[in-house]
């Protein structure tokens, strides 16, 4: 998650700075008015970021362990699906944090992201015993490197490459493994 989230990061903090972040919202149908003459600071857009990265993880989380998230049957890469999680979560960030931009000139000193401590160390403890879980299951299989490559960004192709196969026999074998681990089949 952590290498997802640090991919993340960066493609937004691009977005923001050339504004391309508007248009992507804007072509899934979730258009937000631009900054205007507001001109937040590094630290108030780190603010924005991490707030959008927040409630994308969540719904990541949420849909990895129900079984309906990213697959890797899909067509786009854990990457790329989570960047636009991150996308479809900007407009509910955005909106309260350009209204406190708008009225105190910048949002660092009064912007919070309201989370409830009590469900989010629930959530944080449950997420890294799952982590846990997953990355055990993994090394039991033998596909730990696989996994770790995988959120690191590496394609299935690179990692066959560094072990001796193809790209479709190392995918085969880490989409049969994700779905015994989402049936709980581990």
């Amino acid at each position: 998650m952590i290498a997802l989230t640090r991919y993340a990061r960066a493609v937004l903090r691009k977005w923001l700075h050339t504004g391309e972040i508007f248009n992507r919202v804007r072509d899934i149908n979730r258009p937000v008015p631009p900054l205007g003459v507001c001109r937040p600071n590094k630290d108030d857009f780190a603010e924005l970021i991490d707030g959008v990265i927040g409630g994308a993880s969540h719904e990541f989380r949420s849909g990895f362990l129900a079984g309906d998230g990213w697959s890797p049957d899909g067509t786009a890469s854990m990457q790329t699906y989570f960047v636009t999680g991150c996308l479809y979560a900007f407009k509910g960030v955005y909106g309260p944090w350009r209204r406190t931009l708008s009225n105190a000139g910048s949002p660092s000193n009064s912007f919070e992201i309201k989370v409830d401590v009590k469900q989010d160390t629930a959530q944080t403890i449950e997420d890294r015993a799952v982590i846990e879980d997953l990355r055990e299951a993994a090394r039991q299989d033998g596909l730990l490197e696989v996994l770790e490559a995988r959120l690191n960004g590496d394609t299935y192709q690179e990692i066959g490459a560094r072990q001796g196969v193809t790209g479709a026999t190392i995918e085969g074998k880490f989409r049969r493994f994700l779905n015994r681990f989402q049936r709980g089949n581990m």
